[in-house]
């Protein structure tokens, strides 16, 4: 169990923390599920060569033990355990954003009705500079209105989640900035302080001093 517990912490951190995107906690739940499964197969089979800590423990008696009982646990644990995250999940293996993750190599036919748009945005030599360029969120906010459709999915896609650790983190930021005893604090300049506070954008310096 306390390999299980830890590719359950793993996935938790996994999932927390600034400039997460969609398809890459995706990801992270997927790898966890998949991990599950092979740990629930190995275990019926007895086969536990994957659970290191088992392992280390075993290597701490000189007695090879089992535990038909436990094993029968852990079995039905991992199993339950794989089909609650099929709840807050339900849509793990149908949604794809490989058009927005990877527009410049994905196959545009496999793309629905943005087959076109990708179509053009792949032949498009200057938009494939930028792709290489920028981060995925400046390449999506700043692409041209003739890929409207597929910058508008892009945007959809790249805000979801993102927007709860901002949440979270705007709380804890104002706890701090507007205390009790500041609390005259008024509103715009506390909107101010938290854009700072919660975002990563940098004024451009050197234009600045000009």
């Amino acid at each position: 169990m306390t390999d299980v517990f830890e590719k359950l912490n793993e996935l938790n951190i996994s999932l927390q923390g600034r400039g997460k995107w969609v398809f890459e906690l995706r990801t992270s739940v997927r790898a966890f599920v998949n991990n599950l499964v092979i740990f629930v197969t190995r275990a019926k089979t007895g086969d536990l060569g994957l659970f290191l800590h088992y392992k280390e423990f075993l290597a701490t008696t000189d007695n090879e033990m089992s535990f038909p009982s436990v094993r029968k646990d852990l079995v039905l644990y991992s199993t339950n355990l794989k089909a609650n995250f099929k709840q807050p999940f339900p849509e793990l293996k149908e949604v794809s954003y490989r058009h927005v993750q990877f527009p410049c190599r994905v196959d545009a036919e496999a793309c629905g009705h943005f087959t076109l748009e990708v179509a053009e945005l792949q032949a498009d030599e200057n938009q494939k500079i930028q792709f290489e360029d920028s981060d995925l969120a400046c390449f999506w906010l700043n692409a041209p209105k003739m890929y409207a459709c597929l910058k508008n999915e892009a945007t959809t896609a790249l805000v979801q989640f993102g927007s709860t650790n901002v949440c979270e983190a705007t709380f804890s930021c104002m706890v701090h900035i507007k205390p009790k005893y500041r609390n005259r604090l008024i509103d715009a300049h506390l909107q101010d302080n938290l854009i700072i506070a919660t975002t990563t954008y940098e004024p451009r310096f050197r234009k600045l001093a000009l």
